[in-house]
């Protein structure tokens, strides 16, 4: 959820940008709605989450996406059952991005950029598992809301 949440994240709306699969139509979700979800201490950390990851990433969308893409592919989940061809695609999508990063900015920029981004999807990880267990214990009926604030904060939670 974060890590998409964070690429959807338009500070001109003060919401979530989402598109509909069906419709194509972009939807804002506003914060209040969010809020209200996931409770007034999961909401802050969940945007000084976006907030950070957006500002390490300098609110490059193509920065968020590659570094959304390694995380997708992180070697290290339980359950995997081919652990060494993930670990070489999250291994490329690395390279990927610092390669993005060196031809983006400056090689110090770069360098700089590119563990924070890394910190970030370790980051993630704790609070996708927080925010999983928040969304559970208060019985959100996934059925009763709209699909992309579903997509956004339920769908997105899932670790499989």
């Amino acid at each position: 959820m974060a890590l998409r949440s964070a690429i959807q994240y338009n500070p001109d709306l003060d919401g979530f940008e989402l598109e509909d699969s069906s419709t194509g139509d972009k939807k804002a979700i506003k914060m209040d709605i969010i809020k209200h979800i996931l409770g007034e201490d999961l909401f802050e950390a969940h945007m000084q989450f976006v907030l950070s990851l957006n500002t390490v990433a300098k609110w490059d969308k193509p920065t968020m996406i590659l570094t959304m893409v390694i995380s997708l592919f992180a070697s290290d989940r339980p359950g995997l059952h081919n652990k060494e061809h993930i670990s070489r695609a999250e291994e490329h999508y690395s390279f990927l991005l610092q390669a993005f990063l060196r031809s983006k900015y400056t090689l110090h920029e770069a360098r700089s950029i590119y563990p924070k981004l890394l910190m970030k999807i370790t980051d993630v990880r704790t609070y996708a598992e927080q925010a999983k267990n928040t969304i559970n214990n208060q019985n959100v009926n996934s059925s009763q809301l709209d699909p992309l604030l579903r997509e956004l904060l339920i769908d997105g939670n899932r670790n499989d």
